[in-house]
């Protein structure tokens, strides 16, 4: 890039964050004195540091609009590592609250109701009407409640429209108790059956405003609700993108890991989800040869170990998730096998959210499959490279060409090894990409920070 291009684009930014921040700042301070409370369905409080981006994001942004707001986080029953994100959580912000919803055990009353083929909108109004239901969350009153960023609402088979029925009751519930009530960008879909669609028209109807964070969503969702529910469904930004923009600056970088690759690898449906973490059943799935022999296991070390190989890179393995730390394990197995010798391969596990961003900012370059480890990375200053599984989602591809890095952006069935290792040497196109992403997000943040401020004060 020229020296004539560099400052007309620096220029740019600059202008855009002045104007945006001016806007911002003029929307805020409007409503910034109100004494506000928030219901947040859910708070993410698991292992996974991408929805701890979320929660810290959304606080953030919330904080930003209303300084001295209440926050209530509706959880899940939480185990051990889920525990460590609630205490690491309120070390950054203490007054934040937590209830706890039993979703598991409603999930099995919801069942049998409507089996015994109870009408749904009926069963959603005996909630409504169920004062021990209600008082499990509205225990004061409650001026918004926001179905919270991360979750991916969906309904492939009969099961899960119970869990759907399940996960989605207590806000439509808690809704009407409250002013108004948001979604904040989520995913949405596939819903397969006639009754998961009945259930995502009453989502639709209980709430004010759907963002959606993708375009796939977006479009889905206009495909399958009702004509009157159109005008609520509008695009926004994932909040991690709100987590503060110098939260990663107070943590020093880690020596020895300026020249290295970090490679932040995913398999979802081996992850949290396969079963209780600590169980022997868990342990032995994660170490299954179905597992060990997947098509992603096999992309991630063929790219790693060409990299090794062929360009001496020294590579981290590095685990946004608990689950993800099991994957790393399977990988580092199977590179040192191929070459025992190797010195250039290294397993970091993070010890908080902190240290996470602060592995990610002290390398050379990033490649993940991890949708908020792209984010992070776009926070910190990094253009990271992006692999995903098409039957896992569409979510990497969806975000890197909306920041115009779909050339970053690799599907493991066409997989370009030769176009991965290019891109990592390839310096100067790194530097150009981020500089419009920063550009992109400045515009994207302050767009749907402005729309949420509108949202707030109405």
């Amino acid at each position: 890039m020229n020296k004539f291009a560099k400052n007309l684009i620096s220029k740019k930014i600059n202008y855009l964050k002045k104007k945006g921040l001016q806007q911002i700042q003029r929307l805020a301070n409007a409503v910034k004195s109100k004494n506000i409370h928030f219901l947040i369905f859910y708070g993410h409080m698991g292992s996974n540091f991408g929805d701890l981006g979320i929660t810290l994001g959304t606080i953030n942004l919330l904080r930003t609009i209303y300084k001295s707001c209440k926050i209530t986080f509706v959880t899940l029953p939480l185990s051990d590592l889920g525990i460590k994100s609630k205490y690491y959580l309120l070390s950054q912000y203490p007054d934040i609250e937590f209830l706890t919803y039993e979703i598991d055990e409603i999930k099995s009353k919801i069942k049998k109701e409507v089996l015994s083929d109870q009408n749904i909108i009926e069963l959603i109004h005996r909630y409504v009407n169920d004062s021990g239901f209600v008082n499990t969350f509205i225990k004061e009153k409650v001026d918004f409640v926001l179905y919270n960023s991360g979750e991916h609402l969906f309904s492939y088979n009969q099961d899960d429209v119970f869990h759907l029925i399940a996960w989605v009751l207590p806000y439509v519930v808690s809704t009407k108790f409250s002013t108004k009530a948001i979604c904040l960008p989520s995913t949405f879909g596939p819903f397969t059956t006639d009754l998961s669609k009945e259930i995502i028209n009453l989502f639709f109807s209980s709430s004010d405003v759907i963002f959606t964070r993708e375009d796939n969503s977006f479009n889905y969702l206009q495909s399958i609700i009702d004509s009157k529910q159109q005008n609520k469904l509008r695009q926004g930004v994932d909040p991690a993108f709100f987590v503060a923009d110098t939260y990663h600056e107070i943590f020093a970088s880690i020596e020895n890991l300026e020249n290295s690759v970090i490679f932040v690898p995913r398999l979802e449906k081996f992850g949290l989800r396969a079963g209780k973490m600590d169980s022997e059943i868990f342990i032995e799935k994660q170490r299954s040869d179905e597992f060990s022999e997947s098509k992603l296991i096999s992309c991630y070390v063929e790219i790693i170990s060409r990299l090794i190989i062929q360009k001496k890179i020294q590579i981290v393995l590095l685990a946004q998730t608990y689950a993800d730390q099991e994957i790393c394990k399977v990988i580092y197995d199977k590179v040192k096998r191929n070459d025992p010798n190797t010195k250039c391969l290294l397993f970091i596990h993070p010890l908080d959210f902190g240290n996470y961003l602060a592995i990610l900012s002290s390398a050379k370059s990033i490649i993940t499959s991890r949708f908020h480890t792209i984010i992070f990375s776009y926070l910190i200053g990094k253009n990271p490279i992006g692999i995903f599984a098409p039957d896992l989602g569409v979510k990497i591809p969806g975000l890197m060409q909306h920041y115009g890095q779909i050339s970053r952006c690799y599907s493991t069935t066409t997989l370009d090894l030769d176009g991965i290792v290019g891109q990592i040497e390839d310096d100067s196109e790194k530097k150009n990409g981020y500089q419009q992403i920063r550009i992109q997000t400045q515009i994207d943040k302050a767009k749907f920070f402005s729309e949420l401020v509108h949202l707030l004060k109405e």
